[in-house]
């Protein structure tokens, strides 16, 4: 999930910045035509402009559609049913492991830290099925700060 919206941020980036370009060519255009010297192919510039506007929104618009695809894929297989157990006992784990109740980390704010982290980070939740449980339990309280007990 965070891949997908810095993708779709960055591509949205890219058409501000690229439309951004075409007024200021249009801008030069327009006073290169005053004066009448030689002046760049302004055509060529604003075709290639608005081709790369294009592609970044139809990149958008894939980068969506697989999201969709791959999200209702996994809920059809019973992929996800499976993935949000295998998360709740991640993040009871984690809970245990880094609650400090003196320090005001209580077990429950542990968890829902670490439920929001593994939910939020698609990392994470690939290493859920990688490293083992100590080592996914380190990495998780690593990712949200709160060192696990020794």
């Amino acid at each position: 999930m965070h891949w997908t919206g810095w993708a779709l941020h960055t591509l949205r980036q890219t058409v501000e910045y690229d439309m951004r370009c075409k007024g200021l060519t249009e801008q030069q255009q327009r006073a290169s035509l005053a004066e009448r010297k030689t002046s760049p192919d302004f055509g060529l510039i604003q075709a290639r402009l608005s081709r790369s506007v294009r592609l970044s929104l139809a990149m958008t618009e894939r980068i969506r559609t697989g999201f969709i695809k791959r999200r209702d894929e996994r809920a059809e297989s019973g992929e996800e049913g499976r993935r949000r157990q295998r998360r709740e006992h991640a993040a009871g784990m984690v809970a245990e492991a880094a609650s400090r109740p003196e320090e005001g980390l209580d077990a429950e704010r542990m968890r829902s830290l670490a439920w929001e982290t593994l939910v939020e980070d698609e990392v994470l939740d690939a290493q859920l099925d990688t490293l083992s449980a100590a080592e996914f339990v380190q990495a998780v309280c690593r990712k949200i700060g709160h060192p696990p007990d020794p």
